[in-house]
């Protein structure tokens, strides 16, 4: 049942995909190399956190049974 009190989304739905957890590393690695070669001041996403989104499905108070 969607928490509706407040009304603010608190959820966000999306179709999403992962990179194998070697491929995540790697990925993670290069990144950390290129913030130091470029003296970048951002943290780049944790490995696991990696995805690309491939669509927005929507911002819900709460999780809707019916569009889950």
């Amino acid at each position: 049942m969607p928490c509706m009190a407040s009304g603010q989304p608190t959820d966000r739905l999306f179709f999403a995909v992962f990179p194998d957890r070697v491929t995540a590393v790697r990925i993670a690695k290069l990144a950390h190399q290129l913030r130091g070669i470029h003296g970048l001041k951002g943290r780049p996403p944790a490995a696991d956190r990696l995805h690309v989104s491939l669509h927005h499905v929507g911002d819900y108070a709460g999780l809707p049974e019916g569009v889950v």
